[in-house]
């Protein structure tokens, strides 16, 4: 099957286990697949690797997956490569996650986006807001946010803050 067709199934298999009571999410994330002895290769790059918390030379993936809780299913992906692999065409993983969800906002059936913390950035927000993507992200403490036309941190929030043992917080916004 060339590339094409088995996302294709994918999105007929995501069609089927999707119900109008359990949409499923889309999640977005990127993962490194580590190649450290691979010496060339297309798309070959260096990354941050979460597990290790170093960077690590391999596959950088920006992928977006779909799940209902009991399956999940990764779609599609597209390749990320640091901009001293790439000069001018570099792309931010951002834009690269933002081109994913667009492309297939209205062919797959969702509730919403689960945002891996590094991409709950103010582009991809506004991006989810303009397009009436409904998502779910984790917010640092510490993150500045515009309450009433001021900013302010969600910290200094009462209606955002974590109060003794909460170790997160659920609020619609």
């Amino acid at each position: 099957l060339s590339e094409n067709e088995m996302r294709d199934k994918l999105i007929n298999l995501i069609k089927i286990f999707s119900t109008p009571e359990n949409k499923g999410y889309l999640v977005l994330d990127d993962t490194l697949m580590q190649k450290p002895h691979m010496s060339k290769s297309v798309n070959l790059t260096y990354g941050r690797d979460g597990a290790t918390k170093r960077c690590e030379k391999g596959f950088v993936l920006v992928t977006l997956s779909w799940t209902n809780g009991i399956v999940t299913l990764n779609f599609t992906f597209e390749y990320w490569l640091r901009e001293k692999d790439t000069k001018e065409k570099h792309r931010k993983k951002t834009d690269i996650a933002l081109d994913l969800i667009l492309a297939y906002k209205n062919i797959i059936p969702f509730k919403s986006v689960l945002l891996d913390g590094g991409y709950n950035s103010g582009k991809i927000l506004k991006t989810l807001d303009e397009n009436n993507i409904p998502f779910i992200a984790r917010f640092h403490r510490n993150r500045k946010i515009i309450v009433n036309d001021k900013k302010k941190i969600i910290n200094d929030v009462p209606a955002l803050k974590i109060v003794k043992n909460q170790r997160n917080k659920k609020v619609n916004a």
